[in-house]
């Protein structure tokens, strides 16, 4: 890796190989391999040898020290993905087994892979998680497989709106593509409205219907308990 200390180290490096050096030559001529006494440099004391060594051994030292500083670095940058796994198995483990007791056919595997998938977009799109996983158990009770009414997967993806999420309909069972594909729909709500209830409310009427005032806040109020009793199950 390029570090700056170490070009600098070496450019003094450089500087001192380059110090003038004292060219000699005697007036009787030798064989000296096709090359005459001028085309042969040497040192003119042992300083210009010491200096060189003095120079190679900063470098060392330089190099030797920034290999340290990094190794340092590395491990604790290796420590805080360290803490923050062990903060998420704990905290992952809990809403895993809650998704398996709402749900005693989801496997153990899916069910990691539905936390993951949730934990990774919901940062994507800057989406409150809990919020996820309660829209999700209000619509699929975090069955991968579901379909109703046109809807589909485990956030119950309505048919006509997959064009727009990004997703195909061939994909509409895939965990990580589903939540996706959900977790922009809701965030887009979000920005679009505002608040919670209303983003929730456009997520399951449509924000056709919310912009025209045509639907009510069961759906919302419903996912909104979810969510706190997620949060005091898992938290």
């Amino acid at each position: 890796m390029f570090n700056i200390k170490k070009f600098l180290f070496l450019g003094a490096f450089i500087s001192i190989l380059c110090m003038p050096m004292s060219v000699f030559a005697e007036d009787d001529a030798q064989d000296l391999g096709g090359k005459s006494d001028g085309d042969f440099m040497i040192f003119e004391d042992s300083n210009e040898l010491e200096s060189i060594d003095l120079a190679i051994q900063i470098f060392k030292v330089g190099v030797i020290e920034e290999e340290k500083e990094e190794k340092v670095q590395k491990q604790e940058q290796n420590q805080k993905k360290s803490d923050n796994k062990q903060e998420f198995s704990k905290e992952g483990g809990k809403m895993v087994s809650y998704m398996m007791s709402k749900n005693s056919g989801l496997s153990k595997e899916n069910a990691q892979k539905i936390y993951n998938s949730v934990i990774k977009h919901s940062s994507t799109y800057g989406t409150d998680p809990y919020l996820v996983f309660a829209i999700m158990e209000q619509e699929s009770r975090f069955n991968p497989n579901t379909s109703y009414q046109g809807a589909y997967g485990l956030m119950q993806l309505y048919y006509t709106t997959l064009p727009y999420l990004g997703i195909k309909m061939d994909e509409v069972y895939d965990i990580d593509k589903n939540i996706k594909a959900g977790v922009k729909e809701i965030s887009g709500n979000i920005s679009m409205f505002g608040n919670y209830t209303t983003a929730l409310s456009a997520y399951n009427w449509g924000s056709g219907n919310v912009k025209r005032g045509t639907y009510n806040t069961k759906y919302a109020n419903s996912v909104l308990k979810r969510k706190i009793n997620i949060e005091s199950k898992v938290k």
